[in-house]
């Protein structure tokens, strides 16, 4: 399993990274991912040592993958929007204490193409919808 952790400024990296590792997921390359600030700063999983590369390079390393995502954080997905095709997004109905969030999505330059919600259950906490939007082609 690859996998390219977007997202690795401060809290956000370090918590994510701690996350994979305690779950001890068969991840096979990791690609820490920031903003161009943060370029260039070590990061550290299962005892081995990362270099955090931009957006723009990971979508170079990721040229051959067919379906390549970002998890985030706010301003990475900021800069990813422009380099996206489509966003798989989930929208969780509840309010939280958080310091990033998901930009607002321009309907302009996107199509929700497909909705599905999702009750609080036995297995969820709250209820929460997946959408899926597409860029838009130019006309």
């Amino acid at each position: 399993m690859k996998i390219a952790v977007v997202g690795a400024t401060g809290m956000v990296g370090t918590v994510m990274l701690k996350v994979l590792e305690e779950r001890n997921l068969p991840i096979t390359e990791l690609i820490p991912v920031a903003s161009a600030r943060s370029a260039g700063k070590k990061r550290t999983y299962k005892g081995k040592e990362y270099t955090v590369v931009t957006l723009e390079d990971a979508l170079k390393i990721a040229e051959g993958d067919t379906q390549p995502f970002i998890i985030g954080g706010g301003e990475i997905y900021k800069l990813a929007l422009n380099a996206s095709e489509k966003i798989e997004l989930t929208r969780v109905h509840d309010t939280f204490e958080a310091d990033a969030f998901f930009p607002e999505i321009d309907l302009s330059k996107w199509e929700l193409i497909n909705e599905e919600f999702h009750e609080k259950d036995e297995r969820h906490s709250v209820s929460f919808t997946y959408l899926t939007y597409v860029k838009k082609t130019a006309s």
